[in-house]
């Protein structure tokens, strides 16, 4: 058995000649916050998706749900902010969408995005930089055989304000500032930690946010002073675009 380790929090597992996914769902309440999706074939050739407590990992999983027959690997992405699955085929012009839930069946269907372009390739935004003013709650580039796919998942609610319940603090995605030259000359015997950082997904309360363009400076919370300087600066540049005979 081989067990490759990817980035955000992924793997793959390599056993007989069937590939397989797993992915960690991190925050998912249904198995006390740590909880494993596997997703894989059966022996009818089937693609299914696993769930398993990681506090009870020797006892099998506690949900088992089959997809469809297809040849496929299924590539597993999860959601933590709102415990959404997004079960991704390679090959396949399709992204199903499945909620996690805290008791049996543990599992829902929400939906299925289905595209003409077969996968090729995909992988999921970070979250901290979802649209909130359009309840954007997932993004997914998928790669296809010329070009890029973005995909949007919007939740389809009317109100225009900040939705909390939809959108908990992110992870921060800080750099890491050691290289491999001071981990290695450090005392590699004691257990790394390292604090895992999170920030606000309400526009409102993030540091250095920005007015968004076409708004004034008033509109977004500024200052009229600042509205003043800024009429001053546009009645400068048209000047100076009148005194070399620049049209605009």
């Amino acid at each position: 058995m081989l067990v490759l380790v990817k980035l955000w929090h992924s793997m793959k597992l390599m056993k007989e000649q069937r590939p397989k996914k797993i992915t960690f769902c991190n925050g998912f309440p249904g198995a006390g916050g740590e909880a494993i999706c596997t997703t894989g074939f059966t022996k009818q050739s089937k693609r299914q998706f696993k769930l398993f407590d990681m506090r009870k990992l020797g006892s099998g999983e506690y949900a088992s749900h089959n997809i469809d027959q297809g040849a496929g690997v299924i590539i597993p992405f999860f959601d933590e902010g709102t415990n959404m699955l997004y079960l991704c085929g390679k090959g396949d012009a399709n992204i199903r969408m499945v909620e996690l839930v805290n008791e049996d069946p543990w599992q829902f269907s929400i939906g299925e995005y289905k595209g003409k372009d077969p996968c090729r390739g995909v992988c999921m935004v970070p979250k901290r930089v979802m649209d909130t003013s359009i309840c954007e709650v997932a993004r997914v580039l998928k790669l296809c055989k010329d070009k890029i796919e973005v995909l949007r998942f919007i939740c389809p609610r009317k109100a225009k304000i900040f939705q909390a319940d939809l959108y908990p603090d992110a992870y921060a995605g800080e750099a890491v500032k050691d290289n491999a030259g001071a981990y290695f000359d450090s005392d590699t015997s004691k257990p790394f930690k390292a604090e895992v950082k999170r920030i606000t997904m309400d526009p409102k309360k993030r540091s250095g946010a920005k007015p968004k363009p076409g708004l004034s400076a008033a509109t977004a919370g500024g200052k009229k002073e600042d509205v003043a300087s800024l009429k001053k600066e546009v009645a400068r540049l048209k000047d100076l675009l009148d005194k070399n005979n620049i049209k605009y």
